[in-house]
């Protein structure tokens, strides 16, 4: 399954240090044998204005010499993927995060059977889900609309194995984590003191991390 992180901060921080413990933590997590979160990554940032994006095919282990170029940022996003299907392998605009309306979005998750809506916009169920989500955004507070996106996805999905989003509008940082099984690799960690928020898939290195509520969005 995907790996991301996300990261608010009270005043701009340096975020290499962050991306690197990022980058060996989707090097080192374990989906299943024969699976890596080596599929091409994302990271996008708040410069104070509006949010910058890159994205690439390498994964993200591999392409470290970028993390130099991303300045200091109040908030950033990033996401290691690891693609379902080999048909949106190697297809760069799949690869989040996801930009829309003033928010940056990630997810992951194991959904069977998710009933779309015929010619809803995206080529794969990250997008499709985004498409939904933003819908929300435009009539409701965010917490509000992940908590509608929940009930839309427990209405119209066959099995749940896990869905966790990421979403933030570069100050608050929003969460909701879902799972039915192994709730040790699927559950979202996070960790918040007076000047930094930061709310992951996995555990990263030299931080201690408590488990986010489950079923429920939340401001983290």
């Amino acid at each position: 399954m995907c790996r991301f992180i996300v990261q608010s901060t009270q005043t701009p921080q340096n975020v290499q240090t962050r991306l690197n413990a990022f980058a060996d933590m989707a090097r080192d997590s374990q989906v299943s044998p024969g699976k890596w979160q080596g599929d091409g990554w994302g990271v996008s940032w708040h410069d104070g204005h509006d949010w910058q994006l890159y994205k690439s095919l390498k994964p993200v282990w591999q392409d470290r010499d970028m993390f130099s170029q991303v300045p200091a940022s109040t908030c950033v996003i990033a996401h290691a993927r690891a693609a379902s299907f080999d048909r949106s392998k190697g297809v760069l605009e799949v690869n989040q995060p996801y930009l829309g309306g003033g928010y940056a979005f990630v997810f992951n998750g194991w959904l069977k059977g998710v009933r779309f809506s015929a010619g809803m916009p995206g080529e794969i169920g990250a997008q499709k889900l985004w498409h939904l989500l933003q819908g929300y955004l435009r009539e409701s507070p965010p917490q509000d609309a992940l908590n509608w996106l929940r009930d839309w996805l427990i209405a119209h999905t066959q099995f749940i194995g896990a869905c966790n989003i990421g979403l933030t509008d570069g100050i608050q940082v929003y969460a909701l984590s879902m799972y039915q099984q192994r709730g040790e690799y699927y559950n979202l960690r996070y960790a918040r003191d007076s000047e930094t928020c930061l709310l992951v898939s996995e555990p990263i290195a030299e931080v201690e991390m408590a488990w986010l509520a489950k079923d429920v969005a939340v401001l983290v």
